[in-house]
């Protein structure tokens, strides 16, 4: 099967390269990986026309932010999965997409396979977070995304299951992942535990202080949007009123 692999890019020269040798290191024979870049003026440009034809398919000109990128990223992509790393990022090895669709019969049918991450931090460290199982996967979508969106593969046969909405500034990712979770189910999904990705886990949007509030209202939204859990929207709605930060 073919996979799509759609990173967003936009004025990020020092760190593009890496993620691109990253992913064009794959051993995956049918790999498609669509560059969108948001009329970068740092040379991110230059860098990837290095890669030449390797790459499948590169645009770059405007955009309203990483998530329109991504949808411009979906609506190229030709495979039946997609995936996205986004600069900066990398995947831990180049045999991780065919660790994640090794056993077939059991990715038949699947609409999300998904793995852990490993979260590296200013300092130099770096953690493994392990992904709930599918035993818990469902606790932790009630409360926030249980997964980073780097090590995600969704099946796009539909596509509009995947479209970013862009009312979302931060959180249009988890709810990409609640509609996933309310319109196909827990059999639906495939865990497997292998350490796809490292990302950097000081570098979002999210992960910004000054963004704290806003994150909260958006979680809240998507909730209520998806009808996710009744408590933990409640719970959302409550740190939103007294401006305490989620634990």
């Amino acid at each position: 099967m073919k996979i799509s692999v759609i990173p967003a890019t936009y004025n990020c020269a020092a760190s593009v390269g890496a993620t691109i040798s990253s992913v064009l290191a794959q051993d995956w024979p049918d790999l498609e990986y669509i560059v969108v870049d948001g009329a970068s003026t740092d040379g991110t440009v230059d860098v990837v026309k290095e890669f030449g034809d390797r790459i499948s398919v590169f645009v770059s000109e405007p955009d309203s932010g990483v998530y329109d990128a991504m949808n411009k990223g979906l609506e190229l992509a030709s495979g039946e999965w997609c995936a996205f790393m986004n600069a900066g990022d990398v995947y831990s090895g180049p045999g991780v997409i065919s660790a994640m669709f090794a056993d077939t019969e059991l990715v038949s049918g699947k609409k999300v396979v998904y793995g852990n991450t490993e979260y590296v931090y200013p300092d130099g460290r770096s953690v493994l977070h392990p992904t709930a199982d599918l035993k818990g996967l469902g606790r932790m979508m009630s409360k926030y995304q249980p997964y980073s969106h780097q090590a995600v593969f969704y099946s796009i046969s539909d596509k509009s299951d995947c479209r970013y909405d862009l009312r979302y500034r931060i959180c249009a990712d988890y709810d990409v992942a609640c509609r996933y979770w309310k319109r196909y189910g827990a059999g639906a999904y495939h865990y497997v535990p292998v350490t796809v990705c490292r990302y950097k886990a000081y570098d979002g949007i999210s992960s910004k202080p000054e963004n704290l509030r806003k994150t909260h209202r958006e979680m809240l939204l998507v909730k209520l949007s998806n009808h996710m859990s009744q408590l933990e929207t409640a719970k959302d709605a409550l740190r939103l009123l007294l401006h305490i930060d989620s634990k």
